[in-house]
């Protein structure tokens, strides 16, 4: 072909391709390109003049979700919750003074053709101090929920991340401290204030179960203890095993 009439047939070609904007060019490189990790943490708001002075009643918690596709729709399901919602252009959304709690946020994802949960993170409840002269009498502990990585098979030669919602039920007035805790995993502790109202206090627990210790092994279980201390010498305690699944 005559190298003047090439450059003549290819010349709208190039001069169209040129007037893409490049919005354009990346949406049309990338469609459905859903972020390597979508997060979601819910965050302690103290509203006083001093943060470091604790007042239960100037306490809020918000919802902060990051890292979703943009515009994406959401479904977030957590204490007397089920919403519906939309993240914004940057894939963010906060709700503002939620109630504490487990929460969860659900999406469809056009890129894996199957919906994504994302469990929030959340701040141990700890109340400092205590009730001067407390009688908190620990009646019952459970552990309430479990909440796995998604997919339901994770890499087993890494550590992984689960969730748990428990309730310790008291009666009395005082500080009760508590302790999540596992074979060889790092303890995390906290504690609740019972005020002579309350009969009942949820608390969330976020540990790392460890890597497997057998090559191979298609499965890791581990047994997962809370346990709540009494100002008394008696413990009261619920275990729960946990089973992950190896891919």
């Amino acid at each position: 072909m005559n190298r003047n009439r090439r450059c003549a047939l290819l010349a709208p070609l190039l001069a169209s391709a040129v007037a893409l904007p490049p919005t354009a060019v990346a949406q049309a490189a990338a469609p459905d390109r859903a972020p390597a990790a979508p997060r979601c943490e819910l965050k302690e708001i103290r509203l006083g003049e001093d943060p470091a002075e604790f007042d239960p009643e100037q306490i809020e918690y918000d919802l902060h979700l990051n890292g979703f596709p943009a515009k994406q729709s959401v479904r977030i399901d957590g204490p007397r919750t089920k919403l519906n919602a939309k993240v914004n252009g940057r894939g963010s959304l906060t709700r503002e003074d939620v109630a504490y709690g487990v929460y969860r946020v659900t999406y469809d994802s056009r890129r894996a053709g199957d919906k994504v949960r994302v469990n929030c993170l959340a701040p141990p409840r700890e109340v400092p101090g205590g009730v001067t002269g407390g009688d908190a009498k620990v009646t019952k502990v459970e552990i309430t929920k479990v909440f796995t990585p998604q997919p339901t098979k994770v890499d087993c030669d890494v550590p992984n991340k689960v969730q748990l919602d428990g309730q310790i039920t008291a009666t009395g007035r005082g500080k009760v401290t508590f302790t999540w805790q596992g074979k060889n995993i790092v303890a995390q502790q906290g504690s609740v204030e019972f005020t002579g109202k309350e009969k009942i206090h949820s608390v969330l627990g976020s540990l790392t179960v460890p890597k497997r210790e057998t090559p191979n092994a298609m499965a890791i279980e581990v047994v997962v203890n809370l346990v709540a201390v009494n100002p008394g010498p008696e413990p009261v305690g619920a275990s729960k095993t946990l089973t992950l699944d190896c891919n």
